[in-house]
């Protein structure tokens, strides 16, 4: 409701993205999709296959960027060129061998921070048929 004021963390909020990444590889982890154990032994392919899903729609998402008229940004087609040049790979990669140190990282911060007791390995959290998407 605007009750209190909000601000961005840092003020060049690309600068530390920017940094970060250079310095890590990869952008911190934004989302995560999470599957029953029950549904997984009912449906061994479910993991897999919305694995596959998600990269279809990382690849129809990434087809849009290539027609420079898609955005109605003015400048959305230049933001896209500008960001392909400063990283040097795509920051937003899906699959688990792509993700592995992010997601060390992440459970390294989540244990720093006491949100878990004990460190565990990334693995652990994935399907086995994902392992090596």
């Amino acid at each position: 409701r605007g009750e209190t004021a909000a601000r961005r963390l840092f003020a060049d909020c690309q600068a530390e993205e920017t940094s970060y990444y250079q310095q890590y590889g990869d952008f911190p982890i934004m989302h995560v999709i999470a599957i029953r154990h029950d549904l997984l032994e009912e449906e061994p392919g479910l993991a897999l296959a919305i694995m596959e899903i998600f990269d279809d729609a990382l690849r129809i998402s990434r087809d849009y960027y290539e027609d420079p008229n898609w955005s109605r940004l003015a400048w959305g087609r230049h933001d896209f060129e500008r960001e392909r040049t400063r990283f040097s790979k795509d920051p937003w990669t899906n699959g688990f061998l792509h993700n592995r140190a992010n997601l060390e990282r992440f459970i390294r911060y989540s244990h720093d921070q006491a949100m878990i007791e004990t460190p565990y390995m990334p693995e652990t959290l994935f399907a086995n048929e994902t392992l090596n998407t």
